[in-house]
């Protein structure tokens, strides 16, 4: 994690997304050892350079968890 990037959870696409201090996205990741459905929801440094990334199931028809 760099202070120069900001990192947030799309849900709607099941990544996290990377953007630099241009505001321009530079990549996304995910978790792709999770079970089938569930998307990143919530995200927070929790210091050395770290990020913990919550995850919802996400209920199918619509972008809500």
């Amino acid at each position: 994690m760099s202070s120069n990037k900001l990192y947030v959870t799309n849900f709607s696409e099941g990544v996290v997304d990377v953007y630099n201090f241009l505001m321009q996205e530079i990549g996304s990741f995910t978790d792709h050892s999770l079970p089938a459905g569930y998307v990143p929801f919530g995200i927070e440094p929790i210091g050395h350079g770290m990020l913990a990334v919550t995850f919802a199931l996400r209920d199918g028809d619509d972008d809500s968890p």
